[in-house]
């Protein structure tokens, strides 16, 4: 995380009706940490929460204001990549402000996956890294077929090479990765174990 910043005001012209949405957006900073979004809303209101609250589901790492008259003039944009998402809010006069978000990876949360067959084992054809899918819950909509419990987060390696996601040498089950946050963090998964078993 950078040097911290000042909390920018709101921008507008004098007689601009207030938009708190807007304002909202506006006070992040890069490092604020948010609970989750509610499902289903297109611009989502950020809640605000310690990032060493164990409900911290996504942080800012920035946070994007374009001005009506740059709209699809070449603004910048937040980047893509696993984990990472954004929120877009767009004014009544086609300006926006856009969160750069990252969700924050637990050992022991779940997201939802497309797991297929693949000769004697399996094979992870996607996964849902952004919106997160809470253990022990039945139901996965399409495409999604199987729940992956994640077991570990740490640093990503520093070179490209084999990875070894076993927590010890008598682990035994079968892993998946991710390079997750723009490239820093490695991301180890596995298939959430049949109810009762846990």
């Amino acid at each position: 995380v950078g040097p911290a910043k000042e909390r920018p005001a709101g921008a507008g012209g004098a007689g601009a009706a207030p938009d708190g949405t807007a304002e909202r957006y506006r006070s992040l900073l890069a490092g604020d940490c948010l609970l989750r979004s509610r499902a289903g809303q297109a611009a989502p209101e950020p809640r605000r929460v310690p990032c060493g609250d164990p409900a911290a589901f996504l942080r800012v790492d920035d946070v994007i204001e374009t001005p009506p008259t740059a709209a699809g003039s070449g603004h910048r944009e937040c980047p893509r990549g696993p984990g990472l998402t954004d929120w877009v809010h767009r004014g009544a006069d086609g300006g926006t402000v856009a969160l750069c978000l990252r969700r924050e990876f637990r050992a022991g949360e779940c997201f939802a996956a497309e797991v297929v067959a693949d000769g004697d084992g399996h094979a992870v054809r996607d996964a849902d890294l952004r919106t997160g899918h809470t253990c022990g819950e039945s139901g996965l909509s399409e495409p999604w077929t199987a729940t992956l419990v994640i077991t570990d987060v740490r640093p990503a390696p520093a070179a490209e090479g084999p990875v070894d996601c076993a927590l010890d040498a008598g682990d035994r089950r079968p892993h998946w990765y991710w390079i997750v946050g723009g490239g820093d963090t490695l991301l180890c998964a596995t298939l959430e174990p049949p109810a009762g078993t846990r």
